[in-house]
């Protein structure tokens, strides 16, 4: 099995803004804007625990970006972020170097995304959202999505009539190697647990932060011991260089590179990664 950390979410540069953590803990991914003009869903239209997030992108980019803008909703995990017609799976599109990278390091049907991004606390003031004073910017998980089946996006390929309204299926002439991440309908881990193919966490929890305590940089990730790749075991991709890991007591850290979105571990060298 590959895992796969996926950078997801509003960034420096989509967005501009961390996501936020909202006053109740909910981890609340926003996603970046459509710059290509061809999605067809608004932030207004996108829903959380019933209520539109409309207001939250608005205060949070002191409405740089607006209700009305276009929203490129993927990774799109929960059922009741937008109507859904039978049969709906959650789903995820990759295209250009990063598609080519996942295919590269051979990642197929049964592999596993865990979705990342950059995180802060918000509170809600005066009627409106905004950061948290003082608190840190943080690289947390929160959803994942085990795939099921994978969809290459061509001229005139099958959609299923339930995706047909994922950015993916509506791209712009400039995307390349466009594929569809369908998820699994159950998680099938070590877990005798039944857990859906794909999902959100709906609360922040210490355990989904990667970002190392009392770090400045985000970017400064604390991982389980057993993530360091001794014994000459292929290490992270994008991560090659030994220089940036360290092993620290019962735990390793790793200085994260800055570009690539999707980084893959072939968790079959590490078995604990899966137990």
């Amino acid at each position: 099995m590959k895992l796969v950390l996926s950078r997801k979410g509003f960034d420096s540069s989509a967005g501009c803004v961390p996501s936020p953590i909202l006053p109740d803990g909910t981890l609340l991914s926003l996603p970046i804007p459509d710059e290509s003009q061809t999605s067809k869903i608004r932030y207004e239209d996108i829903n959380v625990k019933g209520k539109s997030i409309g207001k939250i992108v608005e205060d949070l980019t002191k409405k740089r970006i607006t209700r009305r803008d276009f929203a490129h909703l993927d990774p799109d995990l929960r059922p009741s972020s937008y109507p859904r017609l039978p049969n709906w799976r959650p789903l995820f599109g990759q295209t250009d170097q990063a598609q080519t990278h996942l295919k590269n390091e051979g990642v197929t049907i049964g592999d596993l995304f865990l979705f990342f991004g950059w995180f802060r606390k918000v509170e809600f003031l005066d009627g409106k959202y905004r950061f948290v004073r003082k608190t840190p910017d943080l690289h947390v998980i929160y959803g994942w999505l085990q795939i099921g089946t994978i969809l290459s996006v061509e001229k005139n390929s099958y959609v299923p009539p339930w995706a047909k309204y994922h950015h993916h299926f509506h791209p712009p002439p400039n995307w390349r190697n466009n594929a569809v991440y369908v998820s699994s309908e159950n998680l099938t881990l070590n877990s005798q647990e039944k857990i859906g193919g794909a999902g959100a966490f709906e609360k922040y929890r210490d355990e989904l932060c990667l970002t190392c305590t009392n770090q400045a940089n985000r970017s400064l990730w604390k991982l389980p011991k057993w993530f360091y790749p001794s014994n000459n075991l292929p290490p992270l991709s994008y991560h090659l260089s030994k220089s940036r890991w360290k092993l620290n007591g019962n735990h390793a850290t790793l200085r994260t590179v800055g570009r690539g979105q999707e980084f893959v571990l072939d968790a079959d060298k590490y078995p604990e990664a899966i137990t």
